[in-house]
């Protein structure tokens, strides 16, 4: 026990993006808990902000049937990063025939990848406004 606290759990998720000699972006992560470690892939196309190719393995999960949700995610491929897109991909992964640690970790990587393609844009000379409007307090709608 450290300064009147004990740690009894942790969870790590760490995407990274990777631009692909195709000019394609590559984001990853896995998600590591004491339960868990599932590891999701998603090749997504930066012009059109298209998910081409999804892919995710469990390599440690509690039951056996946590990794039958894995055929869901091939159903991310053809998503476009755009605004409702974690709604479409909470849908497809989540609810009673789903998997909310892969739910959880799709909608994080989706998030990480939206932020990755804007700085990609902006580099290029796109404003940041363009992607950011109305998604948080710093970025309203009518600013």
């Amino acid at each position: 026990m450290t300064n009147g606290k004990e740690l009894i759990a942790q969870r790590a998720i760490s995407p990274r993006a990777y631009r692909l000699k195709n000019g394609n972006l590559l984001v990853e992560s896995e998600l590591l808990d004491g339960f868990h470690l599932i590891h999701i892939s998603l090749e997504i196309e930066p012009k059109e902000r298209k998910i081409i190719r999804a892919k995710a393995e469990m390599q440690k999960v509690p039951h056996d049937i946590c990794s039958t949700v894995l055929v869901k995610v091939k159903r991310l491929k053809g998503l476009v990063i755009k605004k409702g897109i974690l709604k479409d991909v909470s849908d497809i992964l989540g609810g009673e025939t789903g998997c909310v640690h892969l739910r959880n970790l799709a909608t994080i990587v989706i998030d990480f990848a939206a932020w990755v393609l804007m700085e990609c844009a902006v580099k290029e000379g796109a404003s940041p406004e363009e992607f950011l409007k109305g998604t948080c307090a710093a970025y309203p709608k009518g600013g």
